[in-house]
């Protein structure tokens, strides 16, 4: 998509919009683009339009839902030529011309190359989504529920692609002007919390969950899995096999006193069972985990640099989840909750082909589904939010749908405002059956890899120099940007990243920041709902379409900034309008503030992740042909160094909004 500039577009829509009593989104899709001339030109021409914008009265006219009369046509075609003097008026002095075709019902608004390019270089200079704040409204609030890994079991890599698609959802919605919710809904209750607990017991000990944490839990959670496993389908979920938990010891169920094959599904079960009718023995336990789960979850948290609002469970919605079951039965809905001989509650929602839930098991025990309900209500009470995504793997895609449909008979209302965000799942990582491929050895794996190619400078990057006066002028700190009356220059907030290349602080914080970048755009570089295979070679690959090609090159721009310094008062595109190398980077940069609504309408995070490898491959091209330190006058100069300044700053605004540090150095 090729843009006259996105504020233009929005401006021209929302005076139809305006004009015609429509919809902006409506009036946004009756305005399209026209190609005049190739997007790349070897020289440039003056005194042709490079690019225009058409607006139809034909579409606006269907969608305006009114019936399509000649009176009608009539009106809209006077409708219309009122309008274009006003719109002409608007942007005549932006370089603009605007004429409205006699032949056809269609305004066509023609733009400049000098002034395509200054425009683009203006708009891009504006942070990412402000200008959608200033010419669209949005609904005010929107909570984004993503992570939600279970307690006292691992974080291994089907937790990281829920992570990432819902950090990035959420800073991309922020930059959009929402007011955003990130909600964490642990998975802190339930049977799976009993199956760690007999691991726990027939296992472990407390000195080693003192010293290694959710480690220690792990592993007697691979050990009791194995050892469930082993038993045969027709011997589970046996309301025979029920036993009291307080019989159970940590002496009675040590190997060498019992063989538990046998109890270890029963034992999980009466866990959850004496949870639920709070047990102060299970419930203390249970605490335990719970507690031990988040240190670790929030240490993995700040290694992803992921923050929520709100760390939500299961284990809220326990009483809740009762009543919600009452509700649904008082609401006059006996064909949709049938109780079943054994005291389950079932819903039937075979007449729009999604099955039957079970809302309450028959122990008395709530289930997913009965807290999920009572928990989105509740929610709904307490942020009154006009979205709600879940965003969950495909796997889960039936569930989602179940909730939803239920959730309808109690508030059709917030069942309208919920919606699931699917992925695919990641492949090339799976073991046998009850191994787990932890997120953290993940990315100390790739640390480990990263700060090795450092160390032996097999990484490409920028040899820039500094003396030791300069080097020593940098304090501690992230390295940022701050402008001045006569030029940008670099604060003093990082000695670490100025040291020596031998420096091994400096070298491990790139690496790690180097790994975790990697790994992010591996992740989301094809759309979220496809699955994709890991691999080390592709992820790590400076090359590539990678995390660390992103860095590298914002890298390279950074380093042009530091050898010449920016005047941001010296304006013009002179230098620029006519290379062939630079109209690729222009184009982008004119397309950044759509790319961020198109990311959101289509719950879309790969969209922003093409687009910043588009314009570091472009980047890549020009910084081979376009010179600044090299350019033959200083108006030449600053106004390459003025592309380059504008497109570091896109690409790491860019590289944020996916939850990532932007590098100066390597």
């Amino acid at each position: 998509m090729t843009s006259i500039s996105n504020g233009t577009r929005h401006v021209v829509a929302a005076l139809l919009a305006k004009a015609f009593h429509l919809p902006l989104n409506t009036t946004l899709r009756a305005t399209t683009f026209s190609r005049l001339r190739p997007m790349v030109s070897k020289e440039k021409n003056e005194g042709h339009d490079f690019d225009q914008l058409i607006v139809s009265l034909p579409m606006l006219a269907n969608d305006s839902n009114r019936p399509t009369t000649n009176h009608c046509r009539k009106t809209h075609m006077n409708t219309f030529d009122t309008l274009v003097p006003t719109i002409h008026d608007t942007l005549r002095l932006a370089g603009f011309t605007v004429t409205n075709s006699k032949s056809t019902p269609q305004l066509y608004i023609k733009q400049s190359w000098n002034t395509y390019t200054e425009t683009a270089l203006q708009e891009a200079s504006i942070p990412w989504g402000h200008i959608s704040k200033r010419v669209q409204s949005t609904p005010s609030r929107i909570v984004v529920e993503f992570s939600s890994p279970n307690i006292a079991k691992p974080f291994h890599v089907g937790h990281l692609r829920s992570t990432i698609i819902g950090n990035v959802l959420a800073n991309l919605y922020e930059a959009a002007g929402w007011d955003v919710v990130r909600v964490n809904y642990l998975g802190d209750w339930g049977r799976q919390v009993g199956l760690v607990a007999y691991g726990f017991y027939r296992f472990g000990s407390k000195e080693q969950l003192q010293l290694e944490g959710l480690q220690h839990l792990l592993d007697v959670y691979v050990r009791a899995q194995a050892q469930l496993s082993s038993r045969p389908p027709s011997s589970v979920d046996s309301a025979e096999e029920v036993m009291d938990f307080k019989k159970f010891s940590p002496e009675t169920l040590r190997p060498e006193n019992s063989n538990c094959s046998d109890s270890s599904f029963a034992y999980a079960r009466q866990v959850a069972v004496d949870m639920e009718h709070g047990d102060p023995n299970a419930l203390a336990l249970w605490k335990t985990f719970r507690e031990c789960s988040l240190d670790a979850f929030q240490t993995l948290y700040r290694r992803l640099n992921v923050t929520f609002n709100e760390f939500d469970g299961e284990s809220y919605y326990v009483d809740a989840a009762k009543d919600i079951i009452l509700k649904l039965l008082s609401e006059n809905n006996m064909h949709l909750i049938q109780k079943e001989k054994n005291g389950a509650f079932v819903a039937n929602l075979t007449k729009i082909n999604l099955g039957h839930v079970v809302l309450q098991k028959d122990s008395g025990t709530s289930t997913y589904m009965s807290r999920d309900l009572a928990a989105i209500t509740s929610r709904y009470k307490k942020y009154k939010f006009d979205q709600h995504l879940y965003v969950v793997a495909s796997e889960q895609t039936l569930h989602f749908q179940q909730l939803i449909a239920l959730l309808a008979y109690l508030d059709r209302n917030i069942a309208n405002k919920c919606e699931h965000v699917s992925y695919g799942m990641v492949q090339g990582l799976s073991t046998r059956r009850g191994n787990v491929v932890l997120l953290e050895d993940i990315l100390d794996e790739g640390t480990r890899r990263m700060y090795s190619r450092l160390r032996d400078n097999t990484l490409e990057r920028p040899t820039i120099k500094l003396s030791n006066s300069d080097r020593n002028d940098y304090s501690i700190g992230q390295l940022a940007l701050r402008k001045t009356a006569n030029a940008i220059q670099f604060e003093k907030k990082s000695a670490s990243q100025y040291s020596s290349a031998n420096n091994c602080d400096h070298l491990e914080q790139t690496a790690k920041i180097l790994a975790l970048s990697s790994l992010v755009v591996q992740d989301l570089k094809a759309k979220r709902i496809k699955n994709y295979t890991f691999s080390w070679h592709r992820m790590l690959d400076a090359h590539g379409d990678t995390g660390t090609f992103l860095q590298y090159t914002h890298v390279r721009l950074a380093s042009i900034q530091r050898l010449v310094a920016y005047s941001q008062f010296m304006q013009g595109t002179s230098a620029i309008d006519n290379c062939c190398f630079s109209q690729p980077i222009i184009h982008l940069l004119a397309q950044k503030h759509d790319i961020i609504n198109d990311a959101l309408r289509l719950k879309e995070p790969s969209i922003l992740v093409q687009y910043l490898l588009q314009l570091s491959r472009a980047v890549s091209t020009a910084l081979a042909h376009i010179r600044v330190k090299d350019a033959s006058t200083m108006i030449e100069q600053q106004q390459r160094l003025r592309l380059f300044v504008t497109t570091r700053e896109t690409l790491a605004e860019g590289l944020k909004l996916l939850g990532l540090t932007p590098l100066f150095w390597m």
